[in-house]
């Protein structure tokens, strides 16, 4: 498995307010009005980054967890 296949995406919901205050500090990548909703690509804090606006003023933000700086450990016995 490829290093770029064991990224996760994470999602966060929150009020569109919230939303707005990000995309003023943000890069955006492109943005495109699909019926009642609001879709944003965007660069923030040095992550790629993409959110939805939803007809009920709240916004579904999707992004990539952040990954650890050292690679994953396990423990192994010794005595096998």
């Amino acid at each position: 498995m490829s290093k770029a296949a064991t990224n996760q995406l994470v999602w966060h919901v929150g009020a569109v307010n919230a939303l707005a205050d990000i995309l003023v500090d943000a890069e955006i990548q492109k943005s495109l009005a699909v019926g009642d909703l609001t879709i944003y690509h965007f660069q923030h804090n040095g992550s790629e980054k993409m959110a939805v606006t939803l007809p009920d003023g709240q916004s579904l933000m999707i992004s990539l967890a952040a990954r650890a700086s050292h690679p994953a450990r396990r423990r192994q016995d010794v005595n096998n």
